[in-house]
C-alpha cells in the first residue's frame, strides 16, 4: 500500500508504503539457534512475501475501504495476505490529526515462517523508536549492533503503542494486540521487518526534493516447528496453521499533535464497541416508554 499524508498547516508530504515480508525460521537444534515461544532466531534477512498484488477501492460518504490482497505467485488463485485500510471522511472535523484503521489477515502460513509487516516512509529517525513496556510508559529504543543474533536483538515488545519520529513529524501505530517491533534501518518501524527503502518527500515551504529513508516492522503471525525435545514434550512449537486478524490504527502528524491522541486513541481501540442487533419486543414494560428508549446503545 502507498499513503500519501499531507500535513496542511505545515505543508508538509509524506509518502508510505507497506508490505508483507518473511523470515526463514530454523526447526533443527543440530543446525543453528531455533524459533520457538520463548526465541526469535531467524536464518537470514527477510525476504518479500508476494509476487503479486490486486486492489479494490470502494468509496463511501462515510468512509473509503481499501482492500488489498497479496499473492505468493502470479497465478495463484488465493490470497496469502491482505490489508483492509478504512478511511474515515475527516473533512469538516477540524481534528489535528487523522487516524487510519486497517485490518491484516494472515496465513494459514508455511511451516517455519514468521511474518511481519514493513511500512516505509520518508521520515529519519536514526534506527531509534518508541514502543511501550506495559501499556503506558513510552520506552526509547536505539538500534544497536552485537556479535550474535543482532537483528532478533533489535526486537521489542509492543503492548499498544509503537512510534517513530523526526524533528517534525511523528509515525504512532496503535494495536489490539500485543507485537514485537523494530527499527532496522533508518526511518523503519517493523512489526518485524528489514531493509530500506527510499522514498522522496517534497517539502513545499523550501520548493525541493529531500531524499530521507524510513522503514518500521511489526510481527504480526508465527508458524514453527522444531525437534527440541522440551518443546516437542510440552507441545511448544508453535505449529498454528490458522488465519488471525489483527487491526492497527495509524497516525501521522506533528509530534504535538499525536502526543495529545495516542494514549486516548489506544484505550478506544482496545475497548472498541461492540454494537449488537436485538428483536424489538412485542409488549414494552411501560405504556409510556416510547420504542427508541428501549434501544441498546455503545459508546466510547
Amino acid at each position: 500500500m502507498v499513503c500519501v499524508s499531507s500535513r496542511r498547516k505545515e505543508q508538509r508530504l509524506i509518502r508510505m508504503r507497506q508490505d508483507f515480508w518473511e523470515y526463514d525460521a530454523n526447526g533443527d537444534v543440530k543446525a543453528g539457534p531455533i524459533s520457538d515461544n520463548y526465541i526469535f532466531s531467524a536464518n537470514g534477512s527477510a525476504v518479500r512475501a508476494y509476487k503479486a498484488v490486486e486492489m479494490e477501492i470502494i468509496p463511501g460518504k462515510v468512509l473509503t475501504e481499501i482492500r488489498q490482497r497479496f499473492y505468493r505467485e502470479d497465478g495463484d488463485k488465493d490470497y496469502a495476505y491482505s490489508i483492509t485500510t478504512r478511511v474515515p471522511e475527516y473533512s469538516e472535523t477540524g481534528l489535528p490529526c487523522h487516524r487510519l484503521e486497517q485490518t491484516y489477515s494472515l496465513g494459514p502460513l508455511r511451516l517455519n515462517t514468521e511474518v511481519v509487516l514493513r511500512t516505509s516512509s520518508s521520515l529519519k529517525n536514526n534506527k531509534t523508536l518508541y514502543s511501550d513496556d506495559n501499556g503506558y510508559q513510552m520506552m526509547k529504543r536505539t538500534y544497536k549492533k552485537f556479535t550474535n543474533n543482532t537483528l532478533a536483538r533489535n526486537y521489542f515488545p509492543m503492548v499498544r503503542t509503537a512510534y517513530i519520529e523526526d524533528d517534525l513529524s511523528r509515525l504512532v501505530l496503535l494495536s489490539d494486540r500485543a507485537h514485537g517491533v523494530s527499527s532496522q534501518a533508518g526511518g523503519q518501524l517493523e512489526v518485524i521487518k528489514q531493509n530500506t527503502n527510499e522514498h522522496l518527500l517534497y517539502d513545499l515551504r523550501h520548493r525541493c526534493v529531500v531524499r530521507k529513508y524510513f522503514c518500521s516492522q511489526v510481527m504480526l503471525h508465527r508458524r514453527l516447528w522444531n525437534n527440541l525435545q522440551w518443546n516437542l514434550g510440552y507441545n511448544l512449537t508453535l505449529n498454528d496453521s490458522s488465519v488471525v486478524t489483527p487491526t492497527l490504527w495509524m497516525m501521522l502528524g506533528s509530534v504535538s499533535a499525536t502526543s495529545k491522541l495516542y494514549q486516548t486513541g489506544a484505550v478506544e481501540l482496545q475497548h472498541r464497541p461492540v454494537v449488537m442487533l436485538i428483536d424489538q419486543p412485542s409488549k414494552y414494560l411501560h405504556t409510556k416508554e416510547r420504542p427508541e428508549e428501549r434501544l441498546l446503545t455503545c459508546r466510547y
